[in-house]
């Protein structure tokens, strides 16, 4: 005789068992989740509107109440679905709920099933009530917002609700189900529960943060923190629902695997274990020195990451966890053993606990040994690929966007790329350095991610290889441009305007003329974004965000020169302060205000590039001529800015100055 996994009668005698815990939960979340849509429906706003004749006067002013218009959003449909974070547990405990009465497991081990069959039929009754009650709610959410004349909702944020909750619902039902065999009594199953939800991701969250922190040559670990992370199950309630597949998928897995788990427990389970916090005694040593272990890895993180600095304050934070280890590790045994004989005869087993540490910080150790074990030579290595620039501020140019992540095999980088690895090993000081995120691929084909410092050299190198250069002196087309600063054109206003589009049409058509060496000069500002900016040059500031598939966040400051860009700079200066005579006009308006207030203290003469020397207004002042020399063309010119940038001139100035 076959032997049946599913049992549609026992799945049906246990919904009707359920039935009032899922009547209730059906009730309750369906009618919650109606108050958002029924308030918005009758919200109003108040506006302020106004009548104009054909000339554009005013003729009317009057207020008036309209209905508010609202798009929904993941956050607003369906919030009171929260509420299965609750009843999902709840249910699967009261449907599992007999193996924690003697006579009632007894009960259900004597029916003709075999235990995996109750098992999989009553869990599939308790994910009909549960998951019915997050499509039920969220079908009649979105049937209210549907029909709320002044409201949108995308099928995207009903499908990704729906689909996100689902998956809560799956992941919490599966988990219950397994702490539920696990244990004997409800103290303990909730207990079990609990430490299942948090506790492992939370001491794989402290290895990564403890490996990362001892050696920070290890590519970043943030992606792997993420999934280990005990708030990476809260962020499936994020507001954007219909986002992250990938944690979708980890979740329905990690359900799955659950569910086998608690199969393959039901079929060893024992009926003696109803009533007792655990199967045996030696579970009940294991389940307690776990519970105790979420403090003691976190005091076990401190004493690794900060042995070399440790404050008082760190001392007082290690001495509360363990502190809180030992009366987590004795109320354990004495809420699930409610016998303080065994709380006190398990005292001299609190050194198991302490080996789990030692456990802990042996594997980060080992971890980190490992890492720096790995040290190819130059010509082991076939190819180094640039994944992210750490150590540039979180930007790059616009040509640098499509550099990153290619595969670099010039011998010439390669060898500096493994000298780089080779001194952050070694913690080796790099002069004018930076951090680059390096993936290395050998000949052999291993492949292994490191954080190395190098010296901009390297960067700069790679970016003018002659099959690369063109890429990095690229520039943005006007309709891929976000963000654009010009100074000084409209001061630092960072919205593109049609007067910065005239500029940068100008530009753009200078700069197609120039060598690569020039390019190359003009592009080195972004390379002193700081200096040039706080020396107020002329300089334009391009953020553009690009479209699907391409690379996005770069940001590019273009250094302008009389030299290079003449047109530009001439552009730039009449827009912003006039013709020539104008110039010379608020030159002496500047001298004036100066001579009468002072508000002048010092010039400073900088070049395109970042160096500058300041002198004394007045000496300023006495050296030179206001006359159409400070404007000669073809002199040559430096930058001069009064009153700390609130004015910048390009100026020919004479050479008895500074």
């Amino acid at each position: 005789m076959t032997k049946k996994l599913f049992s549609p009668k026992l799945f049906l005698q246990t919904l009707l068992r359920l039935k009032t815990i899922g009547i209730a939960m059906l009730v309750s979340v369906a009618l919650l989740n109606i108050f958002q849509p029924l308030s918005e429906m009758v919200t109003v706003e108040y506006v302020y509107e106004t009548v104009m004749d054909e000339n554009g006067m005013i003729v009317e002013t009057y207020d008036r109440y309209v209905p508010r218009i609202t798009e929904v959003e993941g956050d607003t449909f369906a919030p009171f679905l929260w509420a299965m974070l609750i009843f999902a547990p709840l249910s699967t405990y009261l449907a599992f709920g007999y193996l924690h009465v003697r006579s009632k497991a007894d009960f259900f081990h004597s029916l003709p099933q075999t235990r995996v069959c109750v098992c999989l039929s009553t869990l599939a009754a308790v994910l009909v009530w549960t998951l019915g009650t997050v499509v039920a709610s969220s079908c009649l959410n979105a049937l209210l917002w549907w029909l709320a004349p002044y409201c949108t909702l995308a099928p995207m944020i009903f499908f990704g609700s729906v689909a996100h909750f689902s998956v809560i619902v799956l992941f919490l039902v599966a988990l219950m189900t397994v702490s539920v065999f696990l244990t004997g009594t409800t103290v303990s199953t909730v207990i079990t529960f609990c430490w299942l939800l948090f506790c492992p991701p939370l001491a794989g969250f402290m290895f990564c943060d403890a490996l990362e922190r001892i050696a920070p040559i290890i590519e970043d670990t943030d992606a792997l923190k993420g999934i280990f992370s005990p708030d990476y199950f809260v962020r499936l309630l994020s507001d954007n629902l219909s986002a992250d597949i990938g944690t979708l998928l980890y979740y329905v897995v990690l359900s799955l695997l659950l569910i086998a788990a608690a199969c393959a427990l039901s079929h060893i389970r024992r009926s003696e274990s109803a009533g007792k916090s655990a199967p045996n005694t030696c579970l009940q040593h294991i389940y307690r020195t776990l519970f105790t272990f979420a403090p003691a890895v976190m005091a076990t993180n401190l004493i690794i990451t900060d042995q070399e600095n440790v404050t008082d304050a760190d001392g007082y934070v290690i001495f509360f966890l363990i502190l809180v280890s030992v009366v987590a590790y004795l109320l354990y045994e004495l809420l699930t053993t409610k016998k303080l004989r065994r709380m006190v005869r398990s005292i001299p087993l609190l050194i198991f606990p302490l080996l789990l540490c030692l456990v802990f910080a042996s594997s980060v150790y080992g971890a980190r040994a490992h890492i720096y074990r790995v040290r190819p030579e130059a010509d082991e290595v076939a190819s180094v690929t640039v994944t992210k620039r750490t150590g540039s501020g979180g930007w790059q140019t616009h040509g640098e966007t499509y550099l990153i992540g290619k595969p670099i095999t010039d011998p010439d980088l390669v060898a500096m790329a493994v000298s780089g690895l080779y001194d952050t090993l070694d913690d080796a000081t790099v002069r004018n350095g930076e951090y680059l995120s390096v993936t290395f691929r050998l000949e052999n084909g291993y492949r292994f991610s490191r954080s190395i410092r190098v010296t901009r050299d390297f960067w700069q190198a790679y970016c003018r290889l002659p099959e690369n250069v063109e890429t990095y002196l690229s520039l943005p087309t006007w309709e891929q441009i976000n963000r654009c600063e010009m100074a000084p054109a409209e001061g630092s206003s960072q919205s593109p305007s049609p007067l910065k589009r005239e500029i940068w049409e100008c530009f753009t058509a200078e700069y197609a003329a120039l060598s690569t060496q020039e390019k190359l000069r003009v592009m080195h500002g972004s390379r002193l974004q700081s200096n040039v900016k706080e020396l107020f040059s002329y300089y334009i500031e391009l953020t553009n965000y690009q479209g699907a598939g391409e690379p996005d966040n770069s940001i590019t400051v273009l250094a302008l020169s009389p030299e290079l860009t003449p047109e530009t700079i001439a552009l730039m200066t009449e827009r912003a302060y006039g013709s020539g005579q104008a110039v010379l006009k608020l030159l002496m308006a500047i001298r004036t205000e100066y001579e009468s207030f002072g508000s002048f203290p010092t010039v400073m003469i900088a070049d395109t590039f970042g160096e500058w020397q300041p002198i004394d207004t007045g000496d300023f002042f006495d050296a030179v001529t206001l006359d159409e020399n400070l404007l000669d063309e073809n002199a040559d010119r430096v930058l001069v800015a009064f009153g700390e940038g609130k004015y910048a001139f390009w100026l020919a100035l004479p050479d008895n100055i500074g």
